[in-house]
């Protein structure tokens, strides 16, 4: 599933030919270390000619990729801000015979998590105020990047007001996203302590973000046996009887509505996999 993960984004990122050099070389890191495998943070190292002949061999959509191409997505793959592809050996220029690259499989997971996490946030703390949505999710991005900040400070780069940010940092650490640590001025006062706001790094955080996809998921299922019920008596007559227009436009629009309930579950489903998965 992480290695689907890391594919996919490579894909979104760049295109299915680059999404096709991570696959072969998970197929190679997973041949060699067996399934054990599965639970590194990077796949095992590779040299360009081994991941070049996997390609060779590979069934895919595209093309076989070229020993110039593929030189060409790994410095791609390895330049890119996620750092989805790394050197390990030694060596000049970007590759020698012998030079090895691993996915970095960890590294992927928690930016897909983060980028998530915006997601997550954004949809949490929605209220009638349309100027304040999003805010929180602003704020955890400000507090991601910066590691630690004081509370002026949050207010400052999220571009909100200090009352606002007070409000919405207490929230968000009631919430266990964030966390804050204490520096103790020499004299030890309390009123002149430095309070550092930081995102919550510990399993804690993913446990509040799994409850909360598993109750997501419950609702939208509980919405599904819902419209199952309500459109019961339409759907028993279609399967007896001719309809009119009228009457397949409303089947159509159930159908509709029960894919996309479908596909909202089975994308839960993948994010409670995704935070649940070691790294």
């Amino acid at each position: 599933f992480k290695f689907r993960l890391c594919a996919k984004l490579a894909e979104e990122k760049f295109n299915l030919e680059t999404s096709d050099v991570l696959k072969a070389m998970f197929r190679l890191s997973a041949a060699e270390g067996g399934r054990q495998q599965f639970a590194q943070r990077t796949t095992s190292p590779l040299t360009v000619q081994e991941i070049f002949d996997a390609l060779q061999t590979a069934e895919s959509e595209t093309d076989p990729i070229s020993r110039d191409k593929l030189l060409q997505y790994i410095q791609i793959l390895s330049n890119d801000s996620v750092g989805l592809v790394s050197k390990v050996s030694q060596g000049t220029g970007v590759v020698t015979g012998s030079t090895q690259f691993v996915v970095n499989v960890a590294s992927i997971i928690r930016f897909l998590r983060e980028r998530t996490m915006h997601s997550i946030l954004t949809e949490r703390y929605v209220d009638d105020t349309e100027a304040t949505n999003g805010v929180c999710a602003r704020i955890y991005q400000v507090l991601l990047h910066a590691k630690y900040a004081e509370q002026n400070q949050v207010a400052d780069l999220a571009m909100i007001p200090m009352k606002e940010a007070r409000i919405h940092l207490y929230q968000m650490y009631k919430d266990k996203y964030i966390t804050y640590q204490e520096v103790p001025r020499r004299d030890h006062n309390p009123e002149t302590t430095i309070f550092l706001w930081c995102v919550n790094n510990s399993d804690e955080k993913f446990v509040v973000v799994v409850d909360d996809l598993h109750k997501s998921m419950l609702n939208l299922r509980l919405r599904q046996e819902h419209e199952i019920e309500v459109h019961k008596d339409m759907l028993e007559h279609e399967e007896q009887h001719e309809q009119d227009e009228h009457e397949a436009e409303k089947v159509r629009a159930f159908k509709d509505v029960r894919n996309r309930l479908d596909q909202a579950i089975v994308n839960l489903d993948e994010m409670v996999l995704m935070f649940d998965c070691d790294i």
